[in-house]
């Protein structure tokens, strides 16, 4: 049997987090979600290291550190450079994408409206990252 593959998911509003973990496990049974809403808490899961997620997702505006911030972080990690991460956020706007480029991320994207819109948007990007 295959191993499932982990995705960390990072995002400060919980509603997001279950959102998130719901429909991807609904779309991709084979997925593990791990749900963050504190960044700090989740940039220590993944400088300890016990499980290498296949896909990173994160909120970019949120308390403490921001998702910017969270993925600088991230690539000072060199097991973590491989891994695709997304940014989500309430508005995708020409800064956020250029951040987002000059940050080598697979994609940013508005949060959707609905469950329908939720679940379209992570099939196309679990295809584009291989998942």
């Amino acid at each position: 049997m295959p191993q499932k593959k982990h995705i960390l998911i990072v995002d400060d509003d919980p509603d997001y987090c279950h959102i998130y973990a719901e429909v991807l496990t609904i779309i991709r049974s084979s997925l593990l979600v791990q749900c963050m809403t504190d960044v700090r808490k989740a940039l220590e899961w993944l400088v300890a290291g016990t499980v290498v997620p296949a896909l990173i997702i994160s909120d970019i505006n949120m308390p403490y550190m921001s998702g910017f911030q969270f993925r600088k972080s991230i690539l000072s990690l060199e097991r973590y450079l491989h891994i695709p991460f997304v940014f989500f956020t309430v508005s995708s706007t020409p800064f956020n994408e250029m951040i987002g480029s000059q940050l080598s991320v697979a994609g940013v994207y508005e949060k959707p409206g609905s469950l329908t819109q939720f679940a379209e948007l992570f099939e196309g990007i679990l295809s584009k990252v291989g998942l």
